[in-house]
């Protein structure tokens, strides 16, 4: 027997006290402060399956099956019930029981959305957590969510399970679905190694104390977001990520800048010098995107000739790669895919300002884009003037973030306001256009919308210069490309330079900062080839009025409706 520990009865006490605290404080925030109980939450169950023995986590028992044992323990499973009832007696029994033995006798549990609810053995767990006890032998039965159900929990659940539905949950969860996926596909679906590199990763993660420090996010958050910046299975950079996961758990607001010369509460640059670093993508013989950011470094050249800039092209976005930065401190990080390099490279580099090519913040970084809605509007108004059938089409851009989701509306908005009655389709996110435009041929659609396809993919009749993301296209009943009408086209000299000399000049605070610039700063163009003196007057109308306000590209009260396919 253990005889440096307190006597049952006394720790039965200061269990009790424990317990009745955990109650008073979970009402005084107007909660219950019992055990949480499973059973009134299934209305409905799909089934259940037996996993059979094994070792459960104390940390994931969440509760009990059913309400009988709710009033005996808090919330925390510490005892409620007075020193002098039956139950403290038995209480006491089985601690004294455990100090010189263990607890032997396997509990009995539903396990439900990857955490444990008691059916038998309510006291083994109160006294295991009392002395401390990682763990406890369980037989689990597995409850299966009720049919429909499509909460984040559910996704979670089956997509942990993946096509083995007897897989353990142990401590990899997470608070939104897809993460695992990620995860899996890092390992090349191997989930061995996955597990592996994840028990690792949570054994030093506990033991610098992040669980602790930052509760607000799971430890298989923490690991997916680590493993989007350095390699998943090195260990050796938790603390530099802390920052990160920081932000993952308590999002902060961020600032979306329209001008970059618009003062912040401290510089960019911290008042040192300006060193600027291009990170690209591939090189410009293999990236139009990346040729295209690279008329943004020579016109840095050519505006600041003593500017000391430096060029690292040929990344992947791999997060083994790791680019020597020299002494620069204002980093552009020219591709979506550099997102966790970028991320890194800021984690690593925190003198150095790292500014990521992207549609929405994503961190610790700085982002910067253009809004791109009212270059869209434009497009529309064009395509309404153009159109003879007043049947216009828009084929959706691969990637869908946050910056183009209201794209489409703009462009509707546009080409109504040029004229009230045309049509607008959309095709379906991912659709191949060949086939899209066939169909619209056939429907009548004669002007169609579509974004600056990748290398060998399908072309639009002229070809695109750098800069160019979307084309205006004339089409023919048979669903031919016949005649680029428009083009869209970032200014990437302009963006880079009034970019970098607002921050030289004037700064902004380097973390949660999105620049997103518009049509009034230049960035953006919409070059019509071949309009008329009626479409081009148009046209320089409504951009003057985006510019001083007098218009906005989607008015929230007068959405266009869109016909699907």
């Amino acid at each position: 027997m253990d005889y440096s520990a307190p006597s049952a009865h006394e720790s039965y006490r200061q269990a009790l006290r424990q317990g009745r605290r955990f109650v008073a404080e979970r009402q005084g925030h107007r909660e219950s402060g019992l055990l949480t109980v499973l059973e009134p939450l299934l209305t409905e169950m799909c089934g259940e399956m037996p996993l059979g023995l094994y070792e459960v986590p104390l940390k994931k028992v969440k509760g009990t099956y059913a309400a009988g044992r709710a009033g005996a323990l808090s919330g925390d499973f510490m005892p409620l019930l007075k020193e002098e009832s039956e139950f403290a007696a038995k209480w006491e029994a089985l601690y004294n029981s455990s100090l010189q033995k263990g607890i032997t006798d396997p509990i009995r549990v539903y396990e439900y959305l990857g955490y444990y609810y008691v059916l038998e053995g309510h006291k083994r767990v109160s006294v295991a957590r009392v002395l401390s006890m990682y763990s406890l032998f369980a037989e689990v039965t597995r409850l299966f969510p009720q049919s429909g159900a499509t909460s984040p929990e559910h996704e979670v659940f089956f997509e942990i399970l993946g096509e083995n539905k007897r897989r353990v949950i142990r401590h990899m969860w997470f608070s939104k679905p897809g993460r695992v996926t990620e995860l899996r596909a890092l390992t090349g679906g191997d989930e061995e190694k996955l597990e592996s590199a994840f028990t690792d990763f949570r054994t030093e993660y506990h033991r610098q104390g992040f669980h602790q420090s930052i509760p607000a996010i799971t430890t298989g958050d923490a690991f997916w977001q680590y493993a989007k910046i350095y390699p998943y299975d090195d260990i050796d950079n938790l603390a530099r990520c802390r920052p990160q996961w920081e932000m993952l758990a308590h999002p902060a607001p961020v600032k979306t800048v329209s001008d970059p010369s618009e003062p912040g509460s401290r510089r960019l640059l911290r008042g040192a010098p300006p060193q600027v670093a291009f990170l690209h993508r591939g090189t410009v013989k293999t990236r139009l995107s990346t040729a295209a950011h690279d008329i943004g470094r020579y016109a840095l050249r050519r505006e600041f000739p003593d500017l000391p800039l430096t060029v690292i092209d040929g990344l992947r976005g791999d997060n083994h790669e790791l680019p020597e930065l020299g002494k620069a401190n204002l980093v552009f990080a020219t591709d979506p895919v550099l997102s966790g390099l970028a991320l890194r490279v800021a984690l690593e580099n925190r003198n150095a300002s790292v500014l990521l090519y992207h549609e929405e913040p994503v961190g610790v970084t700085g982002t910067y884009f253009a809004n791109t809605e009212g270059a869209s509007f434009l497009m529309g108004v064009l395509a309404g003037t153009l159109s003879r059938s007043a049947r216009i089409g828009w084929v959706r851009f691969p990637r869908d973030f946050s910056g183009r989701r209201h794209d489409l509306q703009a462009f509707a908005q546009g080409a109504r306001a040029a004229r009230p009655y045309l049509r607008v389709y959309a095709g379906k996110p991912g659709e191949y256009p060949a086939e899209l435009l066939r169909t619209w041929g056939e429907r009548g659609v004669d002007t169609v919308f579509l974004p600056n396809p990748p290398f060998g993919a399908f072309r639009p009749p002229i070809k695109s210069f750098p800069g160019v993301y979307a084309h205006l296209c004339s089409l023919s009943p048979s669903g031919q490309l016949t005649e680029t009408l428009a083009a869209a086209a970032w200014h990437w000299e302009e963006f880079y330079r009034k970019l970098t000399r607002g921050i030289i000049e004037s700064g902004s605070p380097p973390e949660k900062t999105h620049f997103r610039l518009g049509l009034d700063s230049g960035v953006l163009g919409v070059h019509p080839t071949s309009a008329g003196i009626g479409a081009s007057v148009s046209l320089a109308a409504f951009r003057n009025a985006l510019i001083d306000g007098t218009v906005v590209p989607v008015e929230e009260n007068a959405l266009a409706e869109i016909y699907e396919g």
